[in-house]
């Protein structure tokens, strides 16, 4: 109960977890078939794919303890991914200056400003370098007191800060961002528990119910579901 092979081999027995037939490219416009087969690997601990682009007689005969291992691997790496994308996001969002935050210069070419900090009030796209080398980049206007005066400006009179200035986004530091990701990482922790385990139970039932390559064999040449096989 493997992989059987009109040479007469028998490959991959008891560790044999699906099968399926698919399409490769081969140029530009050719494509075959071949067949993957999805088999545990118990000295690296995980699964490999062995892929036959000739006639081979796959049965998905898996053990107990092989299929456990493959849910407990599947499950962590499954958890890993997730939580490293969970993670790498909130990092991005606890690092975007947006309205309200407070951030620290640390960088730019006004030398007096670096090490001051204060409230970000307001945030806008602005183009950044000349000619050929311009682009739109994040432009911030940073607060360093509450401290309001009167400007006018075309015949109109509005508030603005009197201690403040305008830093592009790649000369600051947000104030905080370290704790901004630990205090969500409990919610972090949940969520990527739960997508291990839609994960897992997922798998499981596609292999009880034979629905894909992770199956006992649905798709690959003549099918058996009753024992499994596959022609």
């Amino acid at each position: 109960m493997a992989i059987y092979t009109d040479k007469g081999e028998i490959l991959e027995a008891g560790y044999v977890i699906g099968a399926k037939r698919t399409h490769f490219q081969v140029m530009s416009d050719m494509w075959e078939e071949r067949i993957e087969v999805l088999v545990w690997n118990p000295t690296e601990g995980k699964p490999n794919t062995r892929y036959f682009t000739y006639e081979v007689y796959v049965e998905v005969d898996a053990t107990e303890e092989v299929l456990v291992a493959y849910y407990k691997w599947l499950g962590m790496n499954a958890y890993t991914s997730i939580k490293e994308r969970l993670v790498g996001g909130a990092q991005l969002e606890a690092a975007k200056p947006v309205k309200g935050k407070t951030v620290k210069i640390v960088a730019g070419r006004d030398k007096h400003l670096f090490g001051k900090t204060g409230t970000v009030f307001h945030t806008m796209y602005k183009p950044y370098n000349t000619g050929w080398r311009s682009a739109e980049r994040l432009k911030v206007g940073i607060a360093f007191s509450d401290e309001m005066i009167d400007v006018v400006k075309n015949g109109r009179t509005f508030k603005a800060y009197k201690d403040c200035a305008w830093v592009w986004v790649h000369n600051l530091e947000v104030i905080g961002a370290e704790q901004e990701v630990q205090s969500r990482m409990a919610d972090i922790e949940e969520q990527s528990l739960e997508h291990m385990k839609r994960v897992v139970d997922g798998t499981m039932t596609q292999i009880q119910k034979g629905s894909d390559m992770y199956s006992r064999a649905r798709g690959v040449g003549n099918i058996s579901a009753k024992n499994g096989k596959v022609a």
